[in-house]
């Protein structure tokens, strides 16, 4: 069998069109334990200095059963996004953000109570 994960951004038309990978930093599929045993159950893609963009990512097994399988996907966040523990997030009025807008909106939070 063989499980192709493929995708595109509808942009418009005009912009640079982006490969897919290039909106990941990694990639997890998680095939079935039992199935395939705890050592061969994860097919893993992580992004390297190195990295040629793709459309997509491919894995080919032997079989011809149906196997369940997760995907885990990790976005690439430019510039990376850091989410909030959930009390400082009601503070601030702000759940995930890049690192320049927390720190300004802690600040707004010091400077408006006067601490």
């Amino acid at each position: 069998w063989e499980l192709r994960v493929e995708g595109k951004l509808l942009e418009e038309p005009g912009k640079q069109k982006r490969k897919f990978s290039s909106f990941f930093k990694s990639l997890v599929i998680e095939l079935d334990k039992e199935l395939y045993g705890p050592d061969n159950h994860l097919v893993e893609w992580h992004r390297m200095p190195t990295t040629q963009e793709t459309d997509g990512f491919q894995v080919k097994r032997p079989g011809d059963v149906n196997v369940k399988c997760t995907l885990l996907l990790m976005l690439d966040h430019q510039p990376p996004q850091y989410k909030l523990d959930p009390r400082l997030a009601r503070l601030l009025g702000v759940h995930t953000q890049t690192r320049a807008s927390i720190m300004q909106a802690l600040w707004l939070y010091i400077k408006n109570n006067k601490l």
